[in-house]
């Protein structure tokens, strides 16, 4: 199974299309063979440049060609060029990828380029420098996800539909947990800037998490009179590491 190239430009319109991506097979066609599709985000933002999409491709006994349609929403003239791929892999039936490809013998992956219209390539607006810098759909997307974030941790189990099938051990455990899931409700999403604002976010909550962790136990020391090198040795040493004893 392959890609009849490896990548697939988009020119840019201002209204919606479709873009057929033809998917073929060669060799033994005697037998049925499925595989799975989907899309995966580079610099494009799915829900603004394109229409997330996976699902099962599957080829009947004879069959050489199958059509996969993309959806590839309409760009503002200030939108820079974005790229997203098309995934192929888990082949069930007597078939393989092509390990000459782009993803090699375990997937075949297609990268699809949407290029910003000949008209507008030369324009040097500030929105377009703009997003060429911290990508404008990323941002939207981002935001958008840091509500849900808030949203969910009002909620046991996430949602309210969870929410109404919750048992009293799920309220109990929410309600304990309540201000941990505050703490990293408050931490943004992995969706901007491709994960790195949240990676120096969770950094510093865990060097304030563990300044606070070093007084309390400091305090209690002080408090039942246990000196700082046994207090450093149980408490903090027990409270660090249990948690990753338990997450292994």
């Amino acid at each position: 199974l392959k890609f009849e190239s490896e990548t697939r430009a988009v020119e840019a319109s201002g209204d919606e299309r479709t873009v057929d991506i033809p998917v073929n097979r060669s060799g033994d066609l005697d037998e049925a063979v499925t595989c799975t599709f989907r899309t995966e985000s580079m610099s494009a933002v799915a829900g603004y440049d394109y229409e997330a999409v996976e699902g099962a491709l599957e080829f009947g006994p004879g069959e050489s060609k199958k059509v996969l349609s993309l959806t590839i929403f309409g760009r503002p003239a200030w939108r820079h060029e974005a790229t997203f791929l098309l995934i192929l892999e888990e082949v069930e039936g007597r078939a393989t990828f092509d390990p000459t490809d782009d993803g090699g013998a375990g997937r075949a992956i297609l990268t699809v380029k949407l290029a910003p219209s000949p008209d507008h390539a030369s324009d040097r607006s500030m929105r377009k420098m703009l997003d060429r810098v911290i990508s404008i759909y990323g941002m939207r997307r981002g935001f958008e996800d840091w509500k849900e974030q808030l949203v969910s941790w009002v909620y046991v189990n996430g949602s309210q539909e969870e929410q109404k099938e919750a048992s009293a051990s799920d309220w109990f455990f929410h309600i304990i947990g309540l201000p941990w899931k505050v703490v990293s409700a408050l931490l943004p999403p992995t969706s901007f800037c491709g994960g790195w604002v949240a990676f120096c976010s969770s950094l510093l909550a865990i060097a304030m998490l563990t300044a606070i962790v070093s007084d309390l136990a400091e305090l209690l020391g002080c408090v039942v009179g246990v000196p700082d090198i046994v207090t450093a040795i149980s408490l903090v040493a027990l409270g660090t590491s249990m948690p990753d004893l338990f997450a292994s």
